[in-house]
């Protein structure tokens, strides 16, 4: 009942009296999400989410009591014209009556009566006279019981990762930093050694297999999808910086959607690696044609700054108005060096769009960057692409690698083999407006600067 990471394993097996069946054996190991509610703070809420980074896998089950929540109190945010009677104010005040009349909203808050503790729910209690968020991990709970995890008894650990200790002077290419950073050079300068971590495989030097051993420890590298963001009101404007703090955010969890609507009524940056899938977003305009923008301020734009950007299955809309109004997957700026490209990738499944760029906005001929790139992306979805749905994603004017700059790929060579964009078209609609012959999909650049490489 929980959301997992799956790391699936496939060992085949080709049987030789049945040339035509292969034998195929699926193992998998767990890891448990971190998660966290959002009501009314996209960065309250990340923060309670882990840091990109190894993080050591839970091997122990421990089974709490129900406690009583009675006199405890859930955030209520109220939009324009609903009234707030039988609710408490932030000081604790009980409202018979009242509407709220601000255009923003208004934040009031419910007393808990006869419902247990719910580890996803976020409480709040009325500390030196004001309504204050409790932390989740100082609320007593009784242990019933604490035993081994079952997740992975029998459990082939390969993807996983062990800790190990690089001896002074000795290399540590070939492992892992804390980050999930693979190291191709670099030797320990440090007295004691250096902590790096080594990449499980399947099996080991002797050709076992690497099977869970209840005594050794086991890392695991915190990535969007052991990140969980579930928005449970109604939300407008994004995040400040998540920074270190990759995330995926949705409405739906655990077999529960909320029916609830995100705004985008602000720039939403993606700084470190996102996923957005299973949620109501809008930004407040109709399809347009809409050249995207350089710089990372504009409002109901996705700017993804050239970071690992999912935007999945299950964007749905308010009315007519688009999902975003634009996602730009780079930045307005330089990006990459000489022999180091920049390396991310696109995927967007679903959703309704003005325009797209898998790297900088429109800029004059005044205004151009130099980028590295190596992009792969993918627009659509298998499942959308077999069933010839392609009316789940929608760009309504154009799709392009660039609106400007100079791009190369690996290197500054203007007859560079290596490849800036790699895309790949499952299902969807392109140029769904007409406007004109620029309508569509561009595989390269449009509107503005030169690239040097293939696409």
């Amino acid at each position: 009942s929980e959301y997992y990471e799956r790391h699936a394993k496939v060992p085949v097996t080709y049987t030789d009296n049945k040339p035509n069946k292969i034998d195929i054996t699926f193992t998998a190991s767990w890891v448990e999400a971190t998660t966290a509610n959002v009501s009314n703070n996209f960065d309250s809420a990340i923060a309670k989410l882990n840091e990109i980074s190894m993080q050591k896998i839970t091997s122990t089950i421990i089974v709490y009591a129900d406690v009583d929540m009675s006199g405890y109190y859930y955030q209520v945010n109220l939009t324009f014209g609903q009234s707030y009677a039988g609710l408490y104010n932030n000081r604790g005040q009980y409202q018979r009556s009242g509407i709220c009349y601000f255009f923003g909203g208004c934040t009031y808050y419910e007393l808990i009566e006869n419902e247990m503790f719910d580890e996803a729910n976020q409480y709040y209690e009325l500390v030196n006279g004001y309504m204050t968020l409790v932390d989740n991990s100082t609320i007593e709970r009784p242990i019933i019981s604490s035993e081994p995890t079952t997740y992975y008894n029998n459990a082939n650990m390969a993807s996983f990762y062990q800790k190990v200790n690089i001896p002074q002077n000795s290399t540590y290419a070939g492992y892992y930093n804390e980050l999930g950073e693979y190291q191709t050079s670099g030797t320990c300068n440090t007295n004691g050694g250096c902590t790096y971590y080594e990449l499980i495989q399947y099996y080991d030097s002797n050709g076992n297999p690497q099977t869970y051993n209840a005594d050794n420890e086991y890392y695991y590298l915190v990535t969007r999808d052991t990140n969980i963001l579930i928005m449970i009101n109604n939300m407008s404007g994004s995040w400040s910086n998540n920074g270190s703090y990759p995330f995926t955010l949705t409405s739906s969890y655990n077999g529960e959607t909320h029916d609830v609507t995100w705004n985008a009524n602000y720039a939403v940056n993606c700084y470190n690696d996102i996923n957005i899938e299973n949620i109501k977003v809008y930004y407040e305009t109709n399809a347009s044609i809409y050249n995207p923008p350089t710089g990372t301020n504009a409002a109901g734009v996705l700017f993804g700054r050239y970071n690992n950007i999912k935007i999945g299955r299950g964007l749905t809309q308010n009315g007519t108005y688009v999902n975003f109004i634009s996602i730009v997957a780079g930045n307005g700026g330089s990006t990459g060096r000489n022999n180091k490209p920049n390396k991310y990738k696109v995927m967007i499944e679903s959703g309704i769009y003005s325009s797209i760029s898998l790297s900088t906005g429109a800029t004059n001929s005044s205004r151009t960057y130099t980028l590295y790139l190596k992009n792969k992306t993918i627009y659509g979805n298998d499942y959308d692409r077999v069933k010839k749905d392609n009316n789940k994603l929608d760009i309504y004017y154009c799709a392009s690698g660039s609106w400007s700059s100079n791009i190369y790929g690996s290197t500054n060579s203007t007859t560079s083999n290596s490849i800036i964009y790699d895309l790949t078209v499952k299902s969807g609609t392109y140029g769904s407006s007409k406007h004109d012959l620029s309508t569509g999909i561009y595989v390269g650049g449009r509107y503005a600067g030169r690239q040097y490489a293939v696409r």
